[in-house]
């Protein structure tokens, strides 16, 4: 898989997430991760699949997807 730079897919989402009532830093940093690895991966994504092209381990996936999240208010 080639990783291209990420800072255009950056300046939309970290716009689109700062618009969010009570989301920490770390929670940002997570969602960003998040959202380009769903662009960036082809096929079935996983846990385990986002753990191999991410820079968090398959944990640390598991127990942010456990959280609420609350999209509509994103796409909003």
């Amino acid at each position: 898989m080639i990783i291209r730079e990420h800072k255009p897919y950056n300046a939309l989402i970290s716009s689109m997430i700062d618009k969010l009532p009570n989301i920490n830093r770390w929670r940002k940093a997570f969602l960003s991760e998040i959202f380009i690895l769903f662009l960036s991966i082809r096929g079935r994504i996983n846990f385990l699949q986002l753990a191999r092209y991410g820079k968090y381990k398959e944990q640390r996936y598991r127990q942010q997807f456990e959280k609420r999240f609350d999209f509509l208010t994103f796409l909003l």
